[in-house]
């Protein structure tokens, strides 16, 4: 099993590989590429703590989507979905983004906020 997850705090997303033989290694793959913007959303830190939802990265000005991401708060037997979601913008550096989070619940508020560009938004809102 594996986990993707912006691990070194680099803005690129890595991968850790688990072995479920105790006696064999598990691994990390490092993302050492080229990095552009990129957006992080920690889902249980928002308003409601959503279980799991899409996250929608719209330009503030044009309502252009720039980019999506799904996440979930979930766990299983040794492992779990990350509540994280990263979005990565490539180029783009609108001077304000509008996030919108929509929860897998449909009986879930959506929750919209504004954010800017290569941030960590640890505690869900600017």
């Amino acid at each position: 099993t594996g986990v993707e997850e912006d691990l070194d705090r680099a803005g690129r997303v890595d991968l850790f590989q688990m072995a479920w033989e105790p006696s064999e290694p598990s691994q990390l793959f490092e993302n050492a590429s080229a990095s552009g913007h990129w957006l992080e959303i920690d889902l249980r830190r928002l308003p409601g703590g959503p279980d799991g939802g899409r996250v929608n990265v719209l330009d503030a000005e044009t309502g252009a989507m720039l980019g999506q991401g799904w996440g979930a708060s979930t766990t299983g037997y040794a492992a779990g979905a990350t509540s994280v979601v990263h979005v990565g913008l490539g180029t783009t550096t609108p001077d304000q983004l509008v996030v919108r989070v929509v929860p897998v619940d449909p009986a879930a508020a959506e929750t919209t906020f504004t954010a800017t560009a290569d941030s960590r938004l640890s505690l869900g809102v600017c």
